[in-house]
């Protein structure tokens, strides 16, 4: 794991210094210098080798993995090009030295970087197709802009702690995310994945060049066979391109298919590796827990069971909201969180499953797409439903009110409105359905989908110095996964079909059917005890009062005095989120970012 972080203008050396520090958590080696007048670039890394690159014409600070190195370092064959010395960040020197930005669309990996134009006097920041590797900026109120992979290593620059966008924190009530490129501060963005921005002069907006290519859907004229032989090759060559080096592989297991059958296929394609694998829940009669540990022992891997009691609540919140910083997860957060503690004693880095889901039709959400498919007359409801768990929009029609209550088995409160928002909760429409209408709505917000779900894992998975990987944000399994139609991936109600067929084989037939299971806490009476619990500390009348953000008297109606059962996986979640964005503004507004204790 590693950060990269800079300035453009001005800045003394306490707060470069305190900007570096806010990163500490990223790598144990540092390196920052003065790459012209006014700019500075700084990293973090766990290896201590160069991510810098400097010539007469550029100067270049890059972190993280390419995976067509040989490609990339074809383009530059022949070329007279000045101290390349083989790091990626030369690569990337190199690259633009050659071809400006019109090829950084040609590079496959997970990474992000900076580069100092020395002859244009511009600063250009690249972020790869997915966002794995995050950078934000902000422009400083001196004439200066700053970005960081964190924007905790923002805020030790700005005058003031920035301005809190009322729209965003309303956004995140309703759909517990926000939208890509948006922080909960107004002058804080990130750039967006597969997207280089080139900064002319640091007080204007940065122009936003997305050269990568659109995800389509281009389906393959194949039969069902063919299908999973190419899927099967095309996800262990990018498993392959992921661990290849590494000595020890650590994968995040869980009781569904795409962690199942990443495990069991890294063991064939590595049958003498050491493999760790790492599960969490809430204990022996947790269904994931003990389908982890079957398949653990069948692959003879060093398993690590990592036990989530609600206590946890108490203990690790504050810490968990300090890491990610926009406090858009849900309770599955704290159990990577707590995996990653367990990981970092063990591995370099963490595989998982997560994309799978989104490539194959493996969530809720695609099995409502399925039905609007099979049984058009319910397209109306059943989009309202859609609307619903995305973005908290009420149920229009009388059937989707009905769908709302018995699928939800009772009613759901209403998020809590913000203070001075506008924004409201949008309702979807889907204008058409075509013979692929599931793979034509995943394949259009799959990127940004992604970008928006990885913060969760990455950035969990960086509090400890740990890297992330998943096969399925790779290119070549993203483009064949849209080559494969509909039918094969619900098929007579299965979601995931084609993939559990890819992996039979490797996977012993017990494991291929395993049915689709939210990853998250138990939320049984315990877990609802302990979030009126935490409630009772962070959520009184004095603090919402003081803070401002919601009416009191709309977060009362979330809180079940006495509680006679638990709270619904959706209630609770509201209350969650709440819970969490008072403990980000504690951290973030009122201790400007600080660290709690760790």
């Amino acid at each position: 794991m590693a950060a990269i972080f800079g300035v453009w203008g001005k800045v003394n050396n306490q707060q470069f210094k305190e900007m570096n520090l806010r990163l500490s958590h990223r790598g144990q080696f540092v390196r920052h210098a003065s790459v012209a007048d006014t700019i500075s670039f700084g990293v973090r890394t766990d290896v201590e080798n160069s991510c810098f690159f400097k010539n007469s014409d550029v100067s270049v600070v890059a972190i993280g993995s390419i995976y067509n190195l040989d490609d990339m370092l074809g383009l530059l064959a022949g070329r007279d090009i000045l101290s390349l010395d083989g790091t990626f960040a030369s690569l990337i020197g190199g690259l633009y030295s050659v071809y400006g930005t019109s090829l950084f669309h040609k590079i496959e990996g997970d990474f992000s970087f900076a580069i100092w134009d020395h002859n244009s006097n511009k600063l250009i920041l690249c972020r790869d197709y997915f966002g794995l590797y995050p950078i934000y900026y902000v422009a400083l109120g001196n004439g200066s802009i700053a970005f960081a992979s964190e924007y905790k290593g923002l805020l030790p620059l700005c005058p003031a702690t920035p301005e809190v966008d009322p729209n965003m924190l309303q956004y995140l009530q309703f759909s517990k995310k926000l939208p890509v490129g948006k922080t909960l501060f107004n002058e804080i963005r990130s750039i967006p994945p597969g997207v280089s921005a080139i900064f002319l002069k640091t007080d204007k907006e940065p122009e936003l060049i997305d050269k990568f290519p659109s995800i389509r859907v281009d389906i393959a004229d194949v039969d069902e066979d063919r299908h999973c032989s190419d899927l099967f090759e095309v996800i262990s060559k990018a498993i392959e391109r992921r661990v290849a080096d590494s000595e020890r592989i650590g994968i995040a297991l869980s009781g569904g298919i795409d962690s199942i059958g990443i495990a069991c296929l890294c063991r064939k394609m590595y049958p003498d590796r050491e493999i760790h694998t790492f599960s969490a829940g809430y204990g022996e009669s947790d269904t994931d827990l003990s389908t982890a540990n079957l398949v653990s022992k069948y692959i003879k891997s060093v398993h690590h069971e990592v036990l989530t009691p609600p206590s946890l609540l108490e203990s690790s919140l504050e810490n968990l909201v300090w890491h990610m910083e926009d406090p858009f997860s849900r309770s599955e957060s704290l159990q990577l969180y707590m995996i990653a503690r367990e990981a970092k004693k063990h591995v370099p880095a963490l595989m998982s499953g997560q994309g799978a889901d989104s490539l194959f039709a493996g969530m809720p959400k695609y099995k409502l797409l399925w039905y609007m498919k099979k049984y058009p007359w319910l397209k109306l409801p059943l989009t309202d439903i859609y609307s619903f768990t995305q973005t908290s929009h009420p149920p229009e029609s009388l059937l989707g009110r009905i769908l709302k209550a018995l699928y939800f088995r009772g009613s759901v409160p209403f998020p809590p409105s913000v203070v001075g928002a506008t924004v409201t909760p949008h309702s979807y429409s889907f204008s058409r359905i075509g013979s692929e209408f599931v793979n034509d709505v995943a394949s259009k917000g799959f990127q940004y989908g992604q970008c928006q779900d990885i913060q969760k894992f990455e950035r969990n998975l960086a509090a400890f110095g740990l890297e992330y990987k998943s096969p399925f944000y790779d290119l070549s399994v993203v483009s064949k996964a849209f080559a494969i139609p509909d039918q094969l991936k619900i098929f007579g109600g299965t979601q995931k079909y084609i993939l559990r067929q890819a992996f039979r084989g490797v996977v012993p037939e017990k494991f291929l059917q395993v049915p689709k299971l939210p990853q998250r806490m138990n939320y049984d009476m315990d877990f609802s005890l302990t979030l009126n619990k935490i409630a009772a500390t962070y959520l009184t009348k004095e603090s919402i009062e003081n803070r401002g953000f919601f009416k009191y008297s709309d977060v009362k109606k979330l809180i079940k005095t006495p509680l006679k059962k638990p709270y619904s996986p959706e209630w609770g979640m509201r209350i969650w989120t709440v819970i969490l964005t008072e403990i980000w503004a504690r951290v973030y507004l009122d201790q400007n970012g600080q660290a709690p204790t760790l």
